[in-house]
């Protein structure tokens, strides 16, 4: 996928757009460095929060500051487009923020997480790694 359809598919799924737009210019590690300020900052509001709704608004900075972690990580590995979402369970696909959580943590390495099921675990075919699918946002949000 290009930067361009990348950040497309984080403004459907987070909304956030000035958030975006000034992630949009900047260098790798630059990148890094403010997507870490910028999930420290969502962590730290969220905790002054009741469980409320204001609660779960900065959850969702949260997890789009995490996403945003492993796209400039992606970047500062020297790749330019990004691959596409991984293969997940029905439950994390419904769930955009899950599956680009998902999608995410694969791109901190030095290859794509290629799953396939032994024994009826999914593993990742180059490293090994047990996929780990995270549970949808609005399975924690019933919950409350």
């Amino acid at each position: 996928m290009t930067k361009a359809e990348t950040l497309a598919m984080l403004k459907r799924a987070f909304g956030l757009d000035s958030v975006l737009k000034k992630f949009d210019s900047v260098a790798p590690l630059e990148g890094l460095k403010e997507s870490l300020e910028y999930w420290d900052w969502a962590k730290e509001m969220q905790e002054k929060m009741p469980s409320d709704g204001r609660w779960w608004e900065y959850e969702n900075e949260k997890t789009l500051a995490y996403v945003l972690m492993g796209m400039f990580c992606w970047r500062v590995l020297g790749h330019e487009d990004y691959p596409s979402l991984p293969e997940a369970s029905a439950e994390v696909r419904a769930d955009p923020h899950a599956h680009l959580c998902l999608w995410s943590r694969s791109l901190i390495l030095d290859h794509v997480h290629e799953w396939v099921n032994r024994g009826g675990t999914h593993v990742c075919g180059v490293c090994g790694e047990e996929r780990f699918d995270p549970q949808p946002m609005v399975d924690r949000a019933a919950g409350c």
